[in-house]
């Protein structure tokens, strides 16, 4: 996938468009908008910074605020809703889908802030995610597990997916045969990709949601829809594999024996997972990349899915 420029889309089949959020980045984060019967949807949004970028894919798609009629977030997190309540505002006839354990963080996101800024610090939050609008409680729709909702006569089908997070689900596009999956079906950055046919893909464990046997699970549901493609946020579509799925199944198991490997030595969990995501991509592309690149893109991962794994196991072992 190539490089994206401010306010470029990569454009796929069945409207879907690509658009890249530059959070921390570029080509880490997206937002995927979907273009059909000249309305607009959103899915994830991407980091509050992002808005211009967001309006300007409306433009280039010849639609405009006012054609977007959904805003779907397929969990909270910042990286991926931050945004949300900004572009609620911009954008009067749309309507927020969100997770029911995810809705009143969004209609009021003053413990969804201060728990980013526990993470992050203060600094870091002002520079990636700025201001966090609150979303009117009257234009918030909330889906059960299963349920369809028609888009100008495409259904669009929300599924329960905890794992990452208990605040999320996925989106079956059935018209695509592609799912939205936010960050269920892990991380595949363009750099890390060497055949288009066998993604690697990463878990991401990031805290405080991270529960593998449920994730796993979620994972498994999604593979039985029978898709073509997954709509990662971070980042992009990637083409469905067997493969692929089986690694990142098997990394996400591994997880446990490293944590009690490193035995809460922080950098000694982020080194074992270091090494645990080299074998998987050795295996996949023999040759293609060394550690430390692997390293540089996967740095600020790294550190969440160690924190993410600590804070499981130490909550797995009080239970």
């Amino acid at each position: 996938m190539a490089m994206q420029k401010y306010s470029d889309l990569v454009e796929r089949e069945f409207g879907i468009s690509v658009i890249d959020t530059h959070y921390y980045r570029p080509n880490l984060a997206s937002s995927h908008l979907m273009s059909h019967e000249n309305s607009a949807v959103f899915v994830h949004v991407g980091a509050t910074p992002a808005l211009p970028r967001l309006l300007a894919a409306l433009t280039q798609k010849s639609l405009a605020p006012e054609d977007v009629t959904y805003v779907i977030l397929t969990h909270i997190h910042l990286d991926h809703a931050g945004c949300a309540g900004a572009l609620m505002k911009a954008c009067p006839n749309a309507r927020l889908v969100v997770h029911k354990s995810g809705a009143k963080h969004m209609i009021n996101p003053t413990t969804l802030i201060d728990a980013t800024i526990s993470i992050y610090g203060q600094e870091a939050f002002d520079h990636l995610y700025q201001e966090i609008v609150p979303v009117p409680e009257d234009r918030v729709t909330v889906p059960e597990d299963g349920e369809i909702i028609d888009w100008r006569g495409r259904p669009l089908q929300f599924i329960d997916t905890p794992g990452h997070a208990r605040h999320h689900f996925c989106i079956w596009d059935a018209d695509s045969k592609g799912v939205f999956t936010g960050d269920t079906l892990g991380i595949a950055y363009p750099e890390l990709q060497a055949d288009p046919e066998n993604p690697f893909q990463i878990p991401t464990t990031s805290p405080v949601g991270f529960e593998p046997d449920p994730l796993i699970d979620s994972i498994e549901r999604l593979c039985n829809l029978k898709p073509d493609y997954f709509y990662l946020t971070h980042y992009g579509p990637v083409k469905v594999s067997e493969t692929s799925v089986a690694a990142l199944k098997e990394m996400i198991e591994v997880h446990e024996t490293i944590g009690l490997e490193a035995a809460g030595n922080h950098e000694l969990l982020k080194e074992k997972l270091l090494e645990l995501y080299y074998q998987s991509l050795e295996k996949n592309c023999p040759g293609f990349c060394d550690k430390a690149r692997l390293e540089s893109a996967m740095s600020g991962d790294l550190e969440l899915n160690a924190a993410g794994v600590e804070v499981w196991l130490k909550r797995k072992h009080k239970s």
